[in-house]
């Protein structure tokens, strides 16, 4: 799963976002928060586990909920040659 910003917030705010996450999924043992990338004006973090359908709804209020919001959210179950199902937050 990855979550998206079309903008560059801080990276303060990202390893805010990152710590909120880890807790939801990492409580209930749905998977792992694998990372982010931030620059050029836009932010994404990775999550990780086996079932992405339970990983979002572990996580989806806490998404909606971050300021500045994420422009979307891409839950895929399975590899990159899988087309993501695309959630928009605006």
């Amino acid at each position: 799963m990855i979550i998206e910003w079309d903008i560059e917030p801080s990276l303060e705010f990202i390893f805010d976002a990152e710590d909120q996450l880890t807790q939801a999924i990492s409580s209930n043992e749905l998977g792992e928060v694998d990372g982010n990338e931030v620059g050029n004006g836009t932010a994404t973090i990775y999550l990780y586990g086996a079932n992405c359908d339970e990983i979002w709804k572990a996580i989806e209020a806490i998404a909606r909920h971050f300021s500045p919001s994420p422009a979307r959210a891409l839950i895929r179950a399975g590899g990159p040659e899988v087309e993501p199902r695309q959630v928009n937050f605006s």
